[in-house]
């Protein structure tokens, strides 16, 4: 029992005197391997992660949407579980899936590039994380350009 009235203490300390401090996304490496196959887009964002804090993080789901021109077109789901260790950087990657009622917006950005156009592609959402029992949520925002061949 006094080992975790211990831990509670300690616990109540490290969160109560403001050692916990946010991850953030430092660098967004962008889109990898973008295609678009049988009218569903595919492919991956890749995303540099720095924890500032002395302990570890487990990066373990993400609520990100994918819009292209303003619609939204697809998720973007967690690749796989990564350990970003304390006071350091680590790449996350998720993989990116579009709705198959995206398919409209998906034929306009094709369209586009094939007139030498290119279509405007947003991510937005949060990767959430793990430390000991304490989630955090990290946001996210990128946008960038996208011409498919």
């Amino acid at each position: 029992m006094k080992q975790f009235l211990g831990f509670c203490a300690m616990a109540m300390l490290i969160v109560g005197c403001g050692w916990f401090q946010p991850v953030e996304v430092t660098e967004i490496v962008g889109f990898n391997n973008l295609r678009m196959t049988s009218g569903i887009l595919q492919g991956s964002l890749q995303l540099r992660v720095y924890n500032p804090n002395p302990y570890a993080l487990h990066a373990i789901s993400s609520e990100v949407d994918v819009f292209i021109d303003g619609e939204l077109s697809g998720h973007c789901t967690l690749a796989e579980p990564v350990r970003i260790p304390g006071d350091a950087s680590s790449d996350v990657v998720l993989d990116i899936i579009s709705e198959e009622k995206a398919l409209g917006s998906l034929l306009k950005s094709g369209l586009k590039g094939l007139l030498g156009g290119a279509s405007v592609v947003k991510a937005r959402g949060v990767v959430t994380g793990k430390q000991w029992w304490i989630m955090s949520e990290i946001p996210l925002e990128y946008t960038d350009t996208l011409r498919l061949q």
